[in-house]
């Protein structure tokens, strides 16, 4: 009997540490729309459980409707640190020295990208409320253009969040 208790635990055991030491987390992030300009932000949150599976990966911002090698407007970054996140509001710092976002010519907002200091999407979903979820789910949102002038600009979104498993 106590050589079955032994083996039970150590099954047990074995398991929770093959469980344990699981290298990455499965991916996720949103897409974005705009309701107005069609303007795509498609996030991207770390895979590596050792950075928080919670925090941004890369932000990229997309023109749907341009030639296919100018859609992509900007990509930011955390490994370059021009993107940051706190929970589902995201902040990208336009960095015209970036490799990714220094095209200032793009437009984007009825500007350029170079007018811009920095572009804040918020997508309305709360980790602690809105979960379980599933991958395709639609949320709202709201992206803030923010001019090196003082202005900005704001614009609806619509969202849909993205489950790899």
């Amino acid at each position: 009997m106590q050589k079955t208790a032994k083996m039970k635990y150590l099954i047990v055991g074995f398991g929770v540490a093959v469980l344990g030491i699981s290298p990455s987390a499965l991916a996720d992030g949103f897409f974005c729309t705009g309701d107005d300009t069609g303007t795509e932000f498609t996030i991207y949150h770390q895979t590596d459980r050792d950075q928080g599976t919670r925090k941004v990966s890369t932000l990229t911002v997309s023109e749907p409707s341009a030639q296919l090698e100018d859609q992509t407007i900007a990509t930011f970054s955390d490994a370059k640190n021009t993107v940051t996140n706190s929970g589902t509001n995201y902040t990208a710092k336009v960095d015209l020295r970036v490799a990714e976002s220094r095209d200032a010519d793009k437009q984007i907002a009825g500007t350029t990208l170079g007018n811009l200091e920095k572009i804040q999407v918020a997508v309305y979903f709360n980790y602690f409320q809105d979960t379980p979820s599933y991958s395709g789910e639609k949320f709202k949102g709201q992206v803030e253009y923010f001019k090196r002038d003082g202005d900005s600009v704001k614009e609806s979104l619509h969202c849909s969040r993205y489950l790899k498993h």
